[in-house]
C-alpha cells in the first residue's frame, strides 16, 4: 500500500514539473517573439512563434500566456500596417481578457484597439476605446496606466479640436506623473506645446519646448524629440527666425527616428527655403520628399507581400495539419476494427478446436487466408487513398500560387499607378509654386510677353490631362474590382469611385488630398460620407472593405 502512495506521488509531481515547464516555454517563446517585433521587425517570424504559444496555452489552458499571445499577434499586424487583423486578434484577445477577468489585460488591449483607430484616423471611435480604458484604469486605481491614458485622451481631443478636454486630461497626467511614466508626462507636455502654438502663444511655446526637449534626451524618447523640434521648426517660422528654423530642421532631419519624420522636416526646410527664395533648395528638398515617400511606398508593398506569404505559410500548416489527425484518427479506426475481428475469430476458432478438433482445421485455414485477401485489398484501398490526398494537396497547392502570383502582379501595377500619378502631382505642385513665385518679381511683371507664356503655363497645370490615363490603366489592372464595386453599389458616381480607386491604392488622406486639391480633412469627411452612402457598418474600415472585394 506504501509502494502505492510513493507511486501516485512521484506521478503527481512530474505532472507539476511538465506543467510548470510548458508554462516557462511559453514565457521564453513570447519574449522572442516581442523581441523578434520591436528589436529585430522579424514579424512573420514573431507571428509564427505566437501562432505556437496561441495553441499550446489555449490546450493547457495557460489564460495569461494565451492572451498575450493573441495580444501581441495583433500587434505584429499593427506593425505590418494590417489593421484588419490586427483588430481582429484584438478583439480575440480582449474576449479572452474579460472571460478570465483580469481588468489589466483588459484595458491594455482596449488602448490597443484605440491606437489602430487613430492609426485610420477615426478619431471619434480613437477617442472611445482610450476613455474605457481610461476608466478602468481608474476604477482599479493604478497611477502610471491614467498617466499613459489621460496623455493618450488629451492628444487625441487635441485632435478633435476639444481643447478644455485636452487641457484637463493634461492636468490628470501630470497628476499622476512620476518616473516611472516620464513617456506619458512628456507626451503630455507635447500636446500642451501644441496648444500653445494653436493659440500663437510662440514664446511659451519655444520656453516650454527647450524644457520638454531636454527631459525627452534624457530619457532617449527620440520620437518625442523628433515632435518637439518639428513644433519648434514651424514657430521659428512662424515669428520668421530663419537662422534658428535652419538650424532645428538641419537636426531634426539628421536625428529623424524614421523616414516619415524626415519626410515632415524636409517639407519644413522647403517652406524655409521658399521664404528666403532659395529656388535650388526647394528643389532639393522636393527631391528628397520623393525619394522618401517612394522608399516608404516600397518598404510598405514589401511588408504586403511578406504578410501574403506568411498567410500562405500558416494556411498550408493548418491544412497539412488536419489532414494528419484525420489520417492518424482513419488508421486508428481501421486498426481497431482489425483487432476486434481477429480477436473475436480467434475465439471462433478456439471453441472450434476444442468442439472438433481436426475437423474444423481445413475450416479455420480457409478463414486465415480470406483474412489475408482482406488485408492487402485493405493496404490497396489505403494506398490509393494516401494518391487521391497527395493529388489534392498539389492542386490546392498550385491554386494557392497562382492565386499568389496573381495577386502580386496586381499589386505591383497598382504600386505602379500610384507612384506615377503621385509624382505627377507633386512635380505640378512644385511647379505651380515656382510659377507662382517668379509671377511676383517685378521685372517680370512688367515684360507682358512673359507673363502672357507664365499664364499658358499656369493653364496647362490646370488641365487634368493625366486623369483619363490613370483612369484606363486603373481599369485594365481592378478590372475586377471596378465591377464588383459597381455591382454592390450603384448609387456611386464617377467622382466617388474615382475617390474609392485612390482609397483601394492605400493613399493617405494627405496624398489624396494633394491630388483632388482639397483639404486632409475634408478627405476624412469624405471617407465617412461614403462609407455611410455604401452602408457600411459603425466602424468599418473602408480599405479593408475595399481590399476585400
Amino acid at each position: 500500500m506504501l509502494r502505492v502512495k510513493v507511486f501516485f506521488l512521484f506521478l503527481f509531481l512530474g505532472v507539476q514539473l511538465m506543467y510548470s515547464q510548458s508554462r516557462k516555454q511559453c514565457d521564453s517563446i513570447l519574449s522572442s517573439a516581442v523581441e523578434d517585433i520591436f528589436k529585430n521587425e522579424k514579424y512573420t517570424s514573431a507571428i509564427l512563434k505566437l501562432q505556437h504559444v496561441k495553441e499550446v496555452a489555449q490546450a493547457q489552458n495557460f489564460q495569461k500566456q494565451h492572451f498575450l499571445a493573441t495580444n501581441n499577434i495583433g500587434v505584429a499586424y499593427y506593425q505590418m500596417l494590417d489593421y484588419g487583423n490586427a483588430i481582429q486578434y484584438y478583439l480575440e484577445a480582449y474576449q479572452i481578457a474579460i472571460e478570465s477577468e483580469d481588468m489589466n489585460h483588459e484595458m491594455s488591449v482596449l488602448n490597443n484597439i484605440a491606437i489602430v483607430y487613430a492609426s485610420e484616423e477615426n478619431l471619434e471611435k480613437a477617442q472611445e476605446y482610450f476613455k474605457k480604458s481610461f476608466d478602468i484604469a481608474q476604477d482599479i486605481d493604478n497611477t502610471n496606466r491614467i498617466s499613459l491614458y489621460a496623455s493618450n485622451l488629451a492628444k487625441i481631443n487635441f485632435e478633435l479640436n476639444k481643447i478644455q478636454k485636452a487641457k484637463a486630461y493634461i492636468e490628470i497626467t501630470l497628476a499622476n506623473s512620476n518616473s516611472d511614466n516620464k513617456a506619458s508626462e512628456i507626451n503630455a507636455l507635447i500636446t500642451e506645446i501644441r496648444i500653445y502654438f494653436q493659440e500663437g502663444k510662440y514664446d511659451k511655446v519655444i520656453t516650454q519646448s527647450n524644457l520638454v526637449l531636454e527631459e525627452a534626451k534624457k530619457y532617449k524618447l527620440f520620437e518625442s524629440i523628433s515632435e518637439i523640434q518639428l513644433i519648434l521648426a514651424k514657430t521659428y517660422l512662424e515669428i520668421e527666425d530663419i537662422k534658428k528654423a535652419s538650424q532645428i530642421i538641419q537636426k531634426g532631419i539628421k536625428n529623424a527616428p524614421n523616414n516619415v519624420y524626415k519626410v515632415e522636416f524636409y517639407e519644413q526646410k522647403s517652406l524655409l527655403a521658399f521664404k528666403t527664395n532659395n529656388i535650388q533648395d526647394i528643389f532639393k528638398a522636393k527631391d528628397s520628399i520623393v525619394k522618401l515617400k517612394d522608399f516608404i511606398y516600397r518598404s510598405k508593398n514589401q511588408e504586403i507581400l511578406e504578410h501574403s506569404q506568411l498567410k500562405f505559410e500558416l494556411a498550408a500548416s493548418h491544412h497539412d495539419l488536419e489532414i494528419n489527425k484525420e489520417k492518424s484518427a482513419n488508421q486508428r479506426l481501421i486498426y481497431k476494427l482489425i483487432t476486434v475481428s481477429l480477436v473475436f475469430i480467434l475465439i471462433s476458432l478456439l471453441w472450434a478446436f476444442y468442439k472438433r478438433n481436426q475437423a474444423d482445421k481445413n475450416k479455420r485455414e480457409l478463414v486465415e487466408r480470406n483474412l489475408q485477401i482482406a488485408d492487402l485489398e485493405l493496404e490497396k484501398e489505403k494506398q490509393k487513398a494516401e494518391i487521391l490526398n497527395q493529388e489534392y494537396k498539389e492542386k490546392e497547392l498550385r491554386n494557392e500560387l497562382d492565386k499568389k502570383k496573381l495577386t502580386h502582379e496586381i499589386e505591383q501595377k497598382n504600386k505602379k499607378l500610384s507612384a506615377k500619378i503621385l509624382f505627377q502631382s507633386t512635380r505640378n505642385e512644385m511647379i505651380e509654386e515656382i510659377i507662382n513665385k517668379i509671377s511676383k518679381l517685378p521685372q517680370i511683371n512688367e515684360n507682358k510677353s512673359t507673363q502672357t507664356y507664365i499664364n499658358e503655363l499656369k493653364f496647362h497645370l490646370k488641365e487634368d490631362t493625366k486623369w483619363e490615363e490613370f483612369n484606363d490603366n486603373f481599369q485594365n489592372v481592378n478590372n475586377e474590382f471596378l465591377a464588383k464595386l459597381k455591382e454592390l453599389h450603384p448609387n456611386l458616381n464617377a467622382n466617388d469611385i474615382r475617390f474609392l480607386s485612390f482609397v483601394y491604392l492605400n493613399l493617405s488622406n494627405k496624398e489624396i488630398a494633394s491630388l483632388l486639391n482639397i483639404t486632409p480633412n475634408t478627405c476624412r469627411k469624405r471617407k465617412e460620407r461614403l462609407s455611410k452612402k455604401m452602408g457600411l457598418t459603425s466602424g468599418k474600415i473602408l480599405f479593408d472593405y475595399l481590399s476585400k472585394l
